[in-house]
């Protein structure tokens, strides 16, 4: 065979990895889609619903989320439309026991986005939005420490206006904390 496999025998490989159980429950995924997707209803057009179901699929669901893939972006924007419609009913279908259904995820035929993909980009999004909140938060307090006269700064009467015009500035649940932590420090050191 030289390294050549046949067809048959690499499907039943592929297939081997997949239990019955969840080609089961990815049937009766499919089979719950199509009918809470047919039964969408609008005012000019009894069979919207059905027009839909006939222009997506179903195509992985994973963490809540069900990917569904549209042979045009015009299907998108009408499920996006009834989105908690699909998902009440998806939920509502698969009942209590089931996975609960809480969110939809679109791609477009022929690009192979997954929800794993998906979720990628989405945790890396998070975690740029949270360096950069990390440095905006660092760098207020370098200002913060640079008007308050901190770390060592005179503690002339210059410094104590400065001092009192920032309290003025900040949030008074910040102005708590700072409060609290320094009379923890001065306390700390008294007992020293």
């Amino acid at each position: 065979m030289n390294g050549i496999v046949d067809a048959s025998e690499m499907i039943s490989r592929v297939f081997s990895n997949i239990e019955a159980s969840d080609m089961d429950n990815a049937n009766k995924l499919t089979s719950i889609w199509k009918k809470v997707v047919r039964g969408i209803k609008n005012n000019r057009d009894e069979m919207y619903g059905e027009k839909i179901a006939s222009h997506s699929d179903l195509v992985d669901f994973k963490n809540g989320q069900l990917l569904i893939e549209t042979d045009h972006s015009g299907w998108i924007q009408a499920m996006q439309m009834y989105s908690k419609f699909i998902i009440r009913g998806m939920n509502m279908s698969i009942g209590e026991n089931g996975p609960k259904v809480e969110g939809l995820v679109f791609r477009l035929k022929g690009n192979t986005t997954t929800l794993f993909d998906t979720y990628e980009s989405q945790m890396k999004k998070y975690q740029e939005k949270m360096e950069m909140q990390a440095a905006a938060d660092e760098k207020a307090m370098d200002v913060y420490s640079a008007k308050s006269g901190a770390c060592g700064a005179n503690s002339d009467s210059t410094t104590g206006k400065k001092q009192e015009n920032l309290k003025k500035e900040l949030p008074a649940d910040f102005l708590a904390k700072l409060a609290s932590l320094e009379s923890s420090v001065l306390t700390n050191s008294k007992n020293k």
